[in-house]
């Protein structure tokens, strides 16, 4: 993932969700989304985000998909009972 790419896919996932990825976490954006580009048959990071921001009715579906990549599901939260 190039530097360009990470800035592409970081404000996008920002702009979406909230989430924001700091510069020294594009190791962390590229290894969880990697699979998202084979299942996607994307050939670069470039490719999945324009997918992302040009895929018309497909990228609904793919936002829940990238959204569950990008995140950590904790549910120790729930299981702790003074929360």
């Amino acid at each position: 993932m190039t530097r360009e790419e990470f800035q592409l896919l970081r404000d996008y996932v920002y702009e979406k969700s909230g989430i924001y990825f700091a510069e020294n976490k594009t190791y962390l954006l590229e290894s969880r989304l990697t699979n998202r580009l084979s299942e996607l048959g994307c050939g670069s990071f470039e490719d999945y985000y324009y997918f992302l921001k040009y895929g018309g009715d497909k990228v609904k579906d793919e936002i829940i998909n990238l959204f569950n990549a990008v995140t950590t599901n904790e549910t120790s939260f729930f299981r702790n009972p003074p929360q």
